[in-house]
């Protein structure tokens, strides 16, 4: 997908009108030290034909340099999968970040589109002064 927003995606796959479930599951650290952090979903819903991972990154755009261009857009989508009916719904992935970022699970079952989500935290180690 060549989307650059969230709801330039939900409009693509007609997940406008996504209803909240609480048979997804988005199994993620609360806090995480930048890097790859590990990430599983999965669908309990009946009949799961798709999943889509969704990110946005909780930190304000830093301002473009004068001489240099601007960062290209973070693309939403972070992954995908399509499931053949009455397989489990499950993906595993290690999810590259550096910063904050608010993670959106869509599920298609039966036609109809379900979300839910998670934010994720970036600590970081905090520098100590010489003794």
């Amino acid at each position: 997908m060549k989307a650059t927003s969230q709801p330039q995606v939900l409009t693509l796959l007609g997940a406008a009108k996504a209803e909240p479930s609480g048979y997804l599951l988005i199994d993620a650290p609360d806090v995480a030290a930048p890097g790859e952090v590990p990430v599983r979903l999965r669908s309990e819903i009946p009949g799961t034909t798709h999943l889509v991972l969704m990110r946005t990154s909780k930190q304000p755009p830093t301002p473009p340099d004068a001489g240099r261009p601007p960062p290209p857009p973070e693309r939403p989508v972070v992954a995908g999968q399509q499931f053949e009916g009455g397989a489990p719904a499950r993906l595993q992935l290690e999810l590259p970040i550096d910063t904050a970022v608010s993670l959106v699970l869509l599920a298609q079952a039966r036609g109809r589109w379900f979300y839910a989500s998670r934010d994720i935290k970036v600590g970081r180690l905090a520098s100590r002064a010489p003794a």
